[in-house]
Parts: C-alpha cells; structure tokens; sequence
C-alpha cells in the first residue's frame, strides 16, 4: 500500500516528466547510460541528480528509486514498459520542453570542451586513418599507441573523443560506440560497433568468452620456467617435435600472479604458490581449494627466441615452427647455440636478468581467455619474468637490453615520419610516439558471424571466415616489429 502511495504520488506530481521504455532496442541498456545518453548530461551532474532523487525508475507497480549509496542499482539494465521519472526542471535547463525520440546516443559535448575546430578536424582525419574494417554495423580500428580509449581528469581526448566528433559530423550514419579497450600504451586491432544491437551483441559475446582477441608481444629474457626445466634436466633439444611442446600451453594466476601455473603442451606443469615445482606429465593436480583464487587465463605460444651475441655484435633468430623443416647441420647448431646461452644463465644469473654474454628476447603470441585489468603485462612479467619490450612500468630494464633498446629509440626517426602519411598531425597530438609505446600489439579477433554490410578491409589486414566465424588478422608482422627487426638484420614474419 505503502509502494503504491508513492507511485502514485510520483505520477501525479507535476515535477516530474515520464520516459516509458518503449522499444525492445531500449531493453538491456543500462539505467544511467540511458539517461545520460537521452538528456545529453554529464556524468557528474547525473550522479548529482541521483543523489538528490531526481531521476528514478518504476517498474511493474514497484517503485526501484536508484539509492544514494548503491551504485549497482544505477546500473540496472532497462526492460520494456519500464518508467522513468525525471525533474522538469533537469529538462528546462537543458533548453527542451519534450524529450526526443531517438535511437542514437547523445554525447556530452564536455567531451571535447576544450577542442578547437582545427584540433577536431585534425583528430577525425587520425581516426579516418586509423579504420581498417568498416561496414555499416562495425568498425574495426589499428590503434596507434600512447591514446587512451576513455578521457580522463589529465587527457584532452581520446579515442571516445574521437567517436563523438564523428557521431556529431555524421549523425545520421554514425552511431559510434566503444565495444571493449586496449591500454593507452598498446596499439592494434580494436572493435568499435555502429549500431546499438550490434555493439550489445559483441559485448555479450566479450563478456562470455565467445570472442578470441591474440595479441603479438615481444619480450626481455626467456621465460622463467625454460631456466627450472634445465636445472631439472626436463628440457630436449635433440627432439624437435618434444623440444617445440615446452614453447606454448595454458596459464592461468590469481590477480596479483602470486599464485599460478603454466601447463605445457609437452605435458609438464610448472606451478608456484610461494616455491617453484614442476609436475611429470599427465600427474592429477588438484585445485579443488585454490581454483576460486584463479582468475586470470590465457593461452601462449613462443615463435621466436632471439639472442645478441656480444661477442661477435650480432643478432641471431630462431622461429621455433620451423624447427620440423631444418636440415640436420641446422637443428644442431641450433641446439648448440641455445644450450649455450641458457647455461650462461643459469651460471651467471641468479636473479634471472639478461646475463652477461647474451642479450636475449621472445617474440609471444598470447590469447586472452579472460580480460582482466593488465593481464597479459602481468602475466609476461610476474610468471614468465620476461617483461614486454620497453614497459617500465612492468620491471622492462633497458640497461639490460642496451643494443636493441638503441636501436628501438631510432624508430622515432625511420618509423612514425616514414609510416604515416600524417605524420604532421600525428607530431602534433603525439599518437605513435614510439618512446611512450611498448611492443604490445593486438594482431587477431575471431568473432562469430554477424552479417556485415557495406564491408570494405584495407589491405594490411585479412578478413576470413573460419568454421561460421569471421576472422580479423595482420597480414603481416606489425609495422613498428617489422621495422625494428630490419634495424637488428633480422628477418622476422608473422606465423
């Protein structure tokens, strides 16, 4: 009796303007994402609104007023015949006597607040550059490294900034929204949906693991793991087929990787939980007690290990999936050389940095299984303790790695002026700054099919289809990997 009182009052009240949710392309849409998206209001005033019981929801005779300090209630996802009420006077000071009906999102113009015409300009050409896949119900971005997916207090745009200026250019073809992120400092493939069901449709695919997203890392050291399978004398280098099996698996950790284990595609389990151990193949482990303690997993594959022998000053590369095709005289200096530069470690390294003879680096194909905050940066440095290229913010030490972190500080000049035909505005806004990047990059995304219309690929990505999937890949190696190995004589391909 008590609930229907304040409906009623509520209704009847004069202050307070309805929405009723009235389209199935409302419905799942979150409550404040709504509201901000329909009355053009920034997050700050909303959350004030809110505060003050403003802005409420009713749904099937039951009043679900958003409370002040319960903040998932803002984010309650938006059924049919849902009723929100709001303050006239929110929709006075917004110079609007009635709601608009429309089904595309209104963003805050405080976004690019402090944007000339010029700047925005500038920045849509950078995103237009950007676009490696378009259609009319997604896009599909090659990200530049050092810009940030959402704006911050310190940012004066971002890629969100970017989706705005090209919504408010185009409103009528654009409806641009951010589907998931990269880091600021990562660059690559990037999904961006045009259209509201499809952008809902491939966050729920995100969000159940039905979507893969690999990434192509290149790192200081050799993973921690090769160093314990020598001293336990587990790892053969005469068998190509066997030796190959301990360079890819699963691996899996807790939040703040202190525990983990790297199951290996030999069958060997290398696991920590305050001591290292490594498991014969095929032995049971039971997690029963500890499995709710993992919560991040992915999937690994080291293609090639690269060494820098000081005492010829050369560089050397060995792409582990061709190790089935070397001639005899191969293999074995193969494992001659490599043998070699792990017993250097082993002798020399105690805490396992670059030893004194050998610069040594892995190129690392990983594949997310979940997405969390950082995963693959902690994962390369906590557990395999081979932090990526250039990351100092995960323990990368570039006094270890003086040859080819030297010969990484020249791409400033042979890369970002030579690659980009806008390099100017690129200077500019200082996107791809080469100094600020670090080698991580988003290489594939495999979705399952959606129908695609308009579709247009540029030429520097291929688009299949893989067992009623669509596939988005590199052609070939990224530019600023590709570069950096033909400074070092290497050749290096993507597998």
């Amino acid at each position: 009796m008590f609930k229907y009182f304040l409906k009623k009052y509520f209704c009847n009240n004069q202050k307070f303007s309805k929405i009723t949710v009235d389209k199935n392309e409302y419905v799942n849409v979150r409550f404040d994402r709504f509201i901000s998206n329909r009355l053009n209001i920034n997050w700050n005033s909303l959350q004030k609104h809110f505060r003050k019981n403003e802005i409420f929801l009713i749904r099937s005779q039951n009043l679900q007023k958003v409370e002040r300090i319960k903040i998932k209630d803002q984010h309650e996802k938006l059924q049919i015949n849902d009723e929100i009420f709001v303050n006239k006077r929110i929709i006075e000071k917004k110079n609007s006597t009635e709601l608009e009906d429309t089904t595309r999102s209104k963003h805050s113009q405080s976004k690019n607040l402090y944007l000339d015409e010029t700047e925005k300009t500038n920045l849509m050409k950078i995103f237009n550059h950007m676009i490696a896949l378009k259609s009319k119900e997604l896009i599909i971005i090659d990200k530049l490294s050092n810009i940030a997916c959402q704006g911050g207090t310190s940012l004066k745009f971002s890629i969100d900034t970017m989706l705005s200026l090209q919504n408010e250019s185009s409103p009528s073809e654009n409806n641009l929204k951010l589907i998931h992120r990269l880091d600021k400092n990562v660059s690559g493939l990037m999904m961006i949906g045009n259209q509201i069901e499809t952008t809902r449709i491939l966050g729920d695919y995100i969000k159940n693991n039905k979507i893969e997203k690999s990434y192509l890392a290149l790192t200081q050291n050799i993973p921690l793991y090769i160093k314990y399978l020598l001293k336990e004398n587990k790892l053969n280098v005469n068998i190509a087929e066997s030796f190959k099996s301990f360079f890819s698996g699963f691996i899996k950790s807790d939040e703040n990787c202190e525990k983990f284990v790297i199951e290996l595609d030999s069958g060997y389990t290398f696991m920590y939980d305050g001591s290292f151990k490594i498991l014969k193949p095929k032995m049971k482990i039971n997690f029963d007690k500890e499995e709710n303690n993992y919560s991040m997993y992915g999937k690994f594959k080291i293609t090639n290990l690269i060494f820098y022998d000081k005492s010829n000053r050369k560089f050397k590369k060995f792409t582990l999936n061709e190790i089935d095709n070397f001639s005899y005289e191969r293999l074995n200096d193969f494992n001659n050389f490599f043998t070699q530069v792990l017993e250097n470690f082993v002798k020399k390294d105690s805490n396992y940095k670059v030893g004194y003879d050998f610069e040594c680096y892995s190129t690392i194909e990983y594949e997310l299984v979940s997405g969390k905050k950082h995963q693959i940066r902690k994962h390369l440095t906590k557990c395999f303790f081979s932090p990526i290229f250039n990351d100092e913010e995960y323990m990368f030490d570039k006094e270890s790695s003086p040859e080819l972190y030297t010969l990484f500080l020249q791409l400033e000049n042979n890369y970002s002026c030579d690659s980009y035909k806008i390099n100017p505005l690129l200077d500019k806004f200082k996107i791809g700054c080469i100094k600020k990047s670090i080698l991580l990059q988003s290489i594939r995304i495999l979705m399952p099919k959606i129908n695609l219309t308009n579709l247009s690929a540029s030429k520097k990505i291929q688009l299949y289809e893989d067992n009623n999937n669509i596939v988005v890949r590199y052609e070939k190696l990224p530019l600023n990997f590709q570069k950096l190995f033909e400074l070092a004589g290497l050749n290096v391909s993507l597998n």
